[in-house]
């Protein structure tokens, strides 16, 4: 389905266009650092040195920059012309040539440090979303015997149901990662060749090995008795698809 099967003529137009800014927005994306400053200056012209200032903000704020620059919000252009000393008036005639509005866009683009998604690097993108993914849903897991609730009426019982769900979250994750070292360490040193780029597509978020429900007797005795020297429980062997007779 198109975009333009979604919205509305009017709808289009209003989401290619600026946003309303707030002051906590205008602080944080329209403040210039001396070196913003510095790389602003550079355009030959007042129009565009305020235009420039203009996407430079822009771009992170909105993560695009709307073709009509001269309607930039009212708070954030007064705001820039205070800091470059460049009167409001004269962001008007600028952007006018589209060729010249994409050229300091591609400079700007440049500056800021921003490139072009490649096959490589949406892949390495993908990889962190589905990691953000399997986080959120381990911490669904774990608090699935609330139904995935804050149920408790006072704001310090909410927090320490919520510092509960952090630490047996982490304590998954640190436990995963620790024990996914090892098994690494102890299959490369029996000779097991283990590319680190597969390594990267591993996260100690998975829990199909972790128990959620039921009451569990521990034999605490037992189980230390268990620890190696470190600290650590034995690893299991598991034999190699190779190795079955």
């Amino acid at each position: 389905m198109a975009t333009r099967d979604l919205f509305s003529a009017e709808e289009l137009e209003r989401l290619r266009g600026f946003a309303e800014v707030d002051r906590s927005e205008l602080i944080r994306y329209f403040t210039l650092t001396p070196a913003d400053e510095a790389f602003v200056r550079k355009f030959r012209g007042r129009d565009n040195v305020i235009g420039a200032a203009v996407q430079l903000c822009v771009l992170p704020w909105l993560g695009f920059v709307p073709d009509e620059v001269r309607t930039a919000p009212a708070a954030a252009a007064a705001w820039l012309s205070e800091r470059l000393g460049v009167t409001v008036d004269e962001l008007l005639p600028c952007g006018q040539r589209p060729q010249t509005r994409t050229d300091h866009l591609r400079e700007i683009v440049a500056y800021l440090g921003w490139r072009q998604a490649d096959g490589t690097y949406r892949r390495r993108i993908g990889r962190q979303l589905n990691k953000g993914e399997n986080v959120h849903s381990l911490k669904r897991t774990l608090a699935y015997a609330s139904e995935g609730a804050i149920r408790k009426r006072q704001h310090e019982q909410q927090a320490e149901q919520m510092w509960c769900l952090t630490l047996a979250t982490n304590a998954i994750v640190t436990w995963m990662t620790e024990y996914h070292g090892l098994a690494v360490t102890a299959l490369r040193t029996a000779g097991r060749h283990i590319d680190a780029e597969i390594l990267a597509h591993i996260w100690p978020t998975h829990h199909e090995n972790v128990h959620f429900y039921g009451t569990h007797t521990i034999d605490l005795a037992g189980e230390l008795a268990q620890l190696d020297h470190d600290g650590y429980r034995p690893l299991r062997q598991v034999a190699r698809e190779g190795d079955r007779s």
